[in-house]
């Protein structure tokens, strides 16, 4: 009974100290279950971050595209001319894959495995 007072004292000498390790615990003990949860469920697979995707990464994003339309500067009657010019190419070729069909969401299209 002794060795309990002799604790509780403690603590109460050093709450922030008690409080900042505790919230670190239960922290680590979050990020410990969503990354847990991040390969148990396999949507590691899907993130293109991940170091081993790093070829697909590069392809994926190309820092040279010239028909970007700027998010900075002065906005005129040419600049929105440019820029519905550049949405009415890009709609046009957005086109030519088809449309859009709910059977391309199955899980057998995706490759996912059912959970059990």
């Amino acid at each position: 009974m002794e060795a309990l007072r002799s604790i509780r004292v403690a603590m109460s000498k050093r709450r922030l100290l008690v409080a900042l390790c505790g919230a670190v615990v239960v922290a680590l003990g979050l990020v410990g279950a969503s990354l847990y949860l991040y390969e148990r469920d396999d949507v590691s697979r899907l993130d293109v971050s991940s170091p081993k995707y790093e070829k697909i990464r590069k392809a994926v994003m190309s820092d040279a595209n010239p028909d970007m339309f700027g998010g900075t500067g002065s906005l005129g009657t040419g600049d929105i001319a440019k820029f519905q010019a550049i949405f009415d190419a890009k709609r046009k070729s957005l086109g030519s894959f088809g449309k859009f069909e709910d059977s391309l969401l199955s899980d057998e299209q995706l490759k996912f495995t059912p959970v059990e």
